[in-house]
């Protein structure tokens, strides 16, 4: 009977170009990411690493969706970091001036006159890079930690949520994290994937989807997809651990 009805319907909706599906039983819709994070994460109060924070659109975004986040935000740019901290987050969020990546450093930081692109990387010069003519206002010099070492420093036992959008430098910062992603210390990474070439030296999004699957680190969704024709040109993809063999089984749509 239900079929005969949805049958039905579908043939109504079809001038319409719409169509009814199943809703799987999910605590994701894969949609709409910030809706995600708190059914995901599961504590109102998560510890959350924000490298690459910019102006401090995550920052705002994780408190709006969680009730007490506390949250540890890196920015290099000494410009944009000021922009950061005149931003009223509270005693919670945890601001610092500095970059982590791989290992301990000082490197050139390139800024950008759209400081969302500002990187270590110079951006290349490709036909699909719609970005190729940013203009460069100033290069500094920054300080580079490792995550491994602020972790161990500011004795943080458990990361909820990793975000990490340092374009194109992204892979660097997670493997100044391994000591954290191997012992299983990070319960989640956000981290953006780019399949089209942005900068020179970037990172490969396939380098950083084996290192979360070698860490038992596996995709959840992805957000924010950018399209370039039918394929994706870059995306956010949110990684997690899976239920221990204890809790319950994976849903799967019933036959």
């Amino acid at each position: 009977m239900k079929h005969i009805a949805k049958k039905i319907i579908n043939g109504s909706l079809k001038p319409l170009n719409l169509e009814i599906v199943q809703a799987l039983n999910s605590e994701v819709d894969g949609i709409h990411l910030f809706n995600d994070l708190p059914s995901v994460i599961g504590n109102p109060a998560p510890v959350c690493i924000d490298v690459g924070a910019n102006e401090g659109q995550t920052i705002e975004a994780l408190q709006k969706k969680f009730l007490a986040p506390i949250i540890y935000a890196f920015e290099p740019s000494s410009e944009t970091f000021q922009k950061l901290k005149a931003n009223k987050f509270g005693p919670s969020v945890h601001l610092h001036q500095m970059a982590l990546g791989q290992q301990k450093q000082q490197r050139e930081f390139r800024n950008y006159s759209n400081s969302t692109l500002s990187s270590f990387l110079e951006l290349e010069d490709d036909p699909q890079n719609q970005y190729t003519a940013t203009g460069l206002n100033n290069t500094e010099i920054v300080t580079i930690d490792t995550l491994d070492s602020f972790l161990q420093q500011q004795q943080i036992r458990q990361v909820d949520l990793l975000k990490v959008d340092t374009q194109g430098f992204d892979l660097d910062v997670l493997l100044g994290a391994q000591q954290a992603l191997r012992s299983g210390m990070v319960k989640h990474v956000l981290v953006e994937l780019n399949y089209v070439k942005f900068y020179e030296a970037q990172c490969s999004p396939e380098d950083i989807v084996r290192l979360m699957l070698d860490n038992e680190l596996y995709p959840i969704d992805m957000y924010e997809k950018i399209r370039r024709e039918k394929t994706i040109a870059w995306c956010t993809a949110l990684f997690g651990r899976r239920r221990s063999a204890a809790g319950a089984a994976c849903d799967r749509p019933a036959r």
